[in-house]
């Protein structure tokens, strides 16, 4: 999967752009604005060089959030394949992007939050 990811971006979360289309882990949200106004210069210290776009990281990128953790780890061993000349072969390993919705999960909360729901207003 490393050869397949072309950019890696925490806007609003953790998102992979590959060539066969993006994955979002919401799971991994960027800060919000108040962690963001918390945050110190030593946060965007220390990260793998693909964090850095002119300079600066964005807030999704410091270490102190969810996505920046996640996209440290990932930027980090993405790096580290590159760096060593895995990336380069340019042929692809899958055909199609795969991707798993957790239907069980799902329902789950959908489940909790109607009872939750009635219980509050019933």
């Amino acid at each position: 999967m490393a050869r397949e990811i072309r950019r890696i971006d925490t806007k609003y979360a953790l998102t992979l752009e590959t060539a066969h289309g993006t994955v979002t882990a919401w799971a991994a949200p960027a800060p919000g604005r108040h962690a963001v106004f918390s945050a110190v210069r030593q946060d965007g210290k220390n990260l793998p060089e693909s964090s850095y776009l002119a300079g600066t990281v964005r807030p999704g990128d410091l270490i102190t959030s969810d996505s920046g953790q996640a996209a440290y780890v990932i930027r980090k061993h993405w790096e580290q394949l590159r760096d060593a000349g895995h990336l380069d072969d340019a042929t692809s390993e899958f055909t199609k992007l795969r991707v798993a919705w957790h239907w069980r999960t799902i329902a789950a909360l959908v489940a909790l939050t109607l009872l939750s729901m009635l219980t509050t207003f019933g």
